[in-house]
């Protein structure tokens, strides 16, 4: 079928995992504690649903999140003295409401809100570095924030 559309796969990045709950034994040691694969910005790997059964389970990589907070680190600096505040805060729910639909998956929620608080942080850091005196005390971006109704962290895609 890939012929028929000129395609062909890269035998070097493919792979069968083979995901089991109690890890890669050989020669009856454990010799990885559990099997994961990396695809599209997440870890898959397998864990009990809340019955007790084995299924798969995803969250995003540590390189990835890592990555995200970084990229709006970086963009937040870079347009705190540029734009007016609506602006970024607009921008800002942006950037989260497209981070949240991507990886708001099942068993996603501590991942988002970890986002969610480091982005509130970045945004509170860079937006008190616009002049020398600060804007915001941490109880007054608090009530900013509410007042701004940036979008909350959310599961959009159930796999149960």
């Amino acid at each position: 079928m890939l012929k028929e559309i000129n395609l062909r796969m890269n035998e070097t990045k493919s792979r069968i995992v083979r995901l089991n709950r109690f890890g890669i034994w050989k020669n009856g040691e454990k010799v990885k504690e559990k099997n994961t694969f990396n695809f599209l910005g997440f870890s898959h790997y397998t864990g009990l649903s809340k019955n007790g059964r084995p299924r798969l389970k995803r969250r995003p990589r540590h390189k990835t999140l890592v990555n995200c907070c970084g990229e709006f680190n970086i963009w937040i600096k870079s347009v705190r003295n540029v734009f007016k505040i609506g602006k970024i805060v607009e921008k800002t729910k942006s950037k989260l409401r497209g981070h949240f639909q991507y990886y708001g998956v099942t068993d996603n929620m501590y991942y988002l809100e970890k986002f969610n608080y480091r982005v509130k942080q970045s945004l509170h850091h860079w937006l008190n570095k616009r002049s020398q005196k600060k804007s915001f005390t941490w109880n007054s971006f608090w009530n900013f924030i509410e007042e701004i109704k940036l979008p909350t962290p959310k599961i959009f895609h159930s796999v149960i």
